[in-house]
């Protein structure tokens, strides 16, 4: 059963991101799949090993919808008619990948804060300045994804 609850928990889960702007509680996910909240929460467990949806460090809520983030952050995405937050400015321009929808994401700087607000339309990220660094290797982000 937990490889049906593990896609049954997965789709619903991002069912109800894209249409709420925010991840499910524990309770709602049991709730609307017919299961208890811990069999939800070890489902959750599992799916974070493949890094799309991770726990916070409490293990009570969600932290990581990827691209989306299931907590506010300083990368706010506007798309799709709607207000999402990003964990990152990689996952911040994958919201709109996602969601196939034009959208604007308001960031800052990470060392000056100065505000870094990126238009994407039709798919292409309009002209900005500014540099995106990564500044750990694309296979150690998951060592630290907090840090990364």
């Amino acid at each position: 059963m937990s490889a049906g609850l593990e896609t049954a928990l997965w789709r619903f889960t991002y069912e109800a991101v894209v249409r709420t702007g925010r991840g499910p509680s524990l309770r709602e996910a049991a709730e609307a799949l017919g299961a208890s909240e811990s069999e939800v929460r070890a489902a959750y467990q599992r799916l974070g090993e493949g890094h799309a949806i991770l726990l916070d460090a409490s293990g009570e809520g969600l932290w990581r919808i990827a691209p989306f983030s299931a907590v506010p952050t300083d990368f706010a995405v506007e798309a799709g008619g709607r207000c999402y937050f990003a964990n990152c400015a990689w996952d911040a321009l994958g919201i709109c990948a996602a969601l196939h929808a034009d959208g604007m994401v308001r960031a800052s700087c990470g060392c000056c804060r100065q505000p870094m607000d990126l238009a994407v339309r039709g798919g292409i990220l309009q002209t900005a300045e500014g540099l995106l660094h990564i500044a750990v290797p694309a296979k150690d982000w998951y060592q630290d994804v907090v840090f990364t």
